[in-house]
């Protein structure tokens, strides 16, 4: 603040609720600051009428004790509220510490903003949808025009001294929560324009204190909000309040379990931090590097195209300045591993035992809390998904990271083949595409490795829309081949197989999808039909089907 100030006079007040933090020697490293340590916490809205009120200056700025200017701040919002005289109360862009957009300028709630709020269920799950752009109007910014809101958070708000004085103080009925958007209705009641600014900029490390108190902080947040449905509900319509305290009490039940769930999670990510990431220092994120952190998820490297697909990302991620997290599960029976693609490979390797591709509930539900966990440990910026059970239980975790930690992950799933077809059984491969479905509307693409994979997702199983479907194909390292021809004959070789004789072989997994049953039809077929034509037949490959087969 200081810094920012550079020579515009202010004084600076700071309300101390009774935090039970020593500020004395803190504030005289800055003096003059005034400080008042209250006796017992006061609440946020009439802390702040106290400070307010020791004040003169023609403009209050009122910032949360979490929340960090970024620079150019003051002269920004004073030069704009200088040429812009009506504007009562104007509101920065807030921003989380990754740099996401907070929702800090929103439309006055109405009855679904329980359930497409800032940081509800919903507006989670789906972030786009229509009614939270409605309520969250920072959404609908362009990043750099002012735009009149109905109110902004008071996190860091900028108000007229005048106008605040001509609609009245902060309600101090409010012990915490809804008092800023109270506020900014009585500004525009009063004629007075709430602005949301976004050149200016916020840095607000959201909940940091009211993570410490979550059930006392969920109560407030749900008290107020009645305190501000009836404050403003016509007499006509008062027989909703007994309606509106069994939603609220209905809501604060819901959101507890998880929210507890989350601020626990929380404090042993920050606890493992601090002791080092136990075994796993690896998995430290490392700040200042600068790096896209990117946690690829894969169900098993077994031999096929997709470990290798994913081998070849990791090694070229890793040359262009990503930071890699590969998590691989467990290999089924009888299936070949390639981890030795990985070798001599900075990319940092999780193994989740509970990760398999066999359908378990148990297993299933584990690997879900392991991925959330690591998440919450090394803050990915981009989920990158690979096979069907990954594709499952990460892009669960990665839902679940968004509604209980609030944070911005890119969601990407690739398709290299998929279950709906030859795999299961007609009512449950319909409730795979069902699951899939479901997955897609909050993963952010969706890549196929082919123009026909990409028809079959978008129209014949509608997984997800042409526009979140991009076609990538899949690039191979054809230097192995180059030598090929040095080789010839040693497989024949190695087998005792002439010359003169004609083969005929199958390569792949000894799994039901890849038809080794019609492989043998057929040539017991060729065999009837040509008696006398010499055919070797030969199966390349291992898996469930070995005994059977």
């Amino acid at each position: 603040i200081r810094r920012d100030l550079h020579t515009m006079r202010a004084k600076i007040f700071v309300e101390d609720n009774n935090s039970g933090e020593d500020l004395r020697q803190l504030c005289e490293r800055f003096q003059p600051i005034e400080l008042s340590l209250n006796t017992r916490n006061l609440g946020f809205a009439r802390a702040a009428n106290k400070g307010i009120s020791r004040g003169t200056a023609p403009y209050i700025v009122l910032i949360n004790p979490d929340s960090l200017i970024m620079e150019g701040f003051f002269q920004k919002v004073f030069s704009f509220m200088e040429t812009n005289p009506d504007v009562g109360v104007l509101g920065p862009r807030i921003m989380n510490v990754d740099g996401t957009i907070q929702g800090s300028a929103r439309a006055f709630p109405g009855p679904l903003t329980a359930v497409f709020g800032r940081s509800s269920f919903l507006s989670k799950l789906f972030p786009g949808n229509r009614i939270t752009r409605k309520n969250v109007l920072s959404m609908v910014s362009d990043g750099a025009s002012p735009m009149s809101v109905d109110w902004v958070s008071g996190a860091c708000m900028v108000i007229r001294r005048k106008a605040f004085h001509q609609v009245g103080m902060f309600d101090e009925q409010f012990f915490m929560y809804w008092e800023d958007a109270d506020l900014c209705r009585r500004m525009s009641q009063k004629g007075w324009k709430v602005v949301y600014y976004p050149l200016a900029g916020v840095v607000h490390h959201l909940g940091a204190s009211s993570s410490r108190r979550v059930f006392k902080s969920l109560l407030n947040f749900h008290n107020s909000s009645y305190r501000l449905f009836s404050k403003y509900l016509q007499k006509n319509a008062l027989v909703l309040k007994p309606l509106a305290i069994a939603a609220l009490a209905a809501r604060l039940a819901i959101v507890l379990p998880p929210t507890v769930l989350r601020c626990k999670l929380q404090r042993s990510a920050q606890a493992w931090r601090q002791r080092g990431g136990g075994s796993h220092t690896d998995l430290v994120d490392r700040k200042g590097t600068g790096k896209i952190r990117v946690l690829r998820v894969i169900s098993r490297l077994n031999i096929g195209g997709p470990s290798i697909h994913v081998s070849f990302l990791a090694k070229a991620l890793n040359s262009r300045g990503f930071e890699n997290y590969l998590v691989i599960g467990t290999p089924s029976g009888r299936e070949g591993y390639m981890g030795y693609l990985l070798r001599d490979n900075s990319t940092n390797i999780i193994k989740l035992s509970t990760l398999r591709r066999e359908i378990d509930l148990k297993a299933d539900f584990k690997t879900i809390i392991s991925l959330l966990r690591l998440m919450v440990r090394i803050r990915p910026h981009i989920v990158d998904t690979h096979t069907a059970k990954a594709g499952f239980t990460a892009r669960t975790a990665v839902l679940l990271y968004r509604v209980f930690f609030r944070k911005q992950v890119y969601l990407i799933h690739t398709f290299h083949g998929n279950v709906f077809y030859g795999y299961f059984d007609k009512k449950r491969t319909l409730f795979y595409i069902w699951i899939e479905r479901l997955l897609g509307t909050f993963t952010d693409t969706v890549i196929a490795i082919s123009p026909s994979q990409k028809m079959e997702l978008t129209q014949k199983y509608k997984i997800a829309s042409q526009e979140k479907v991009r076609v990538l194909k899949v690039g191979m390292d054809l230097q192995p081949f180059f030598s090929l021809d040095r080789k010839c004959g040693r497989f024949r070789r190695q087998l005792g197989i002439r010359d003169d004789l004609f083969l005929v072989g199958i390569v792949g997994r000894l799994v039901p999808i890849k038809n080794h049953v019609m492989f043998l039809k057929a040539g017991s077929l060729l065999i009837r039909r040509w008696p006398h034509l010499g055919i070797k037949f030969l199966i390349v490959g291992d898996g469930e089907l070995r005994e059977r087969l």
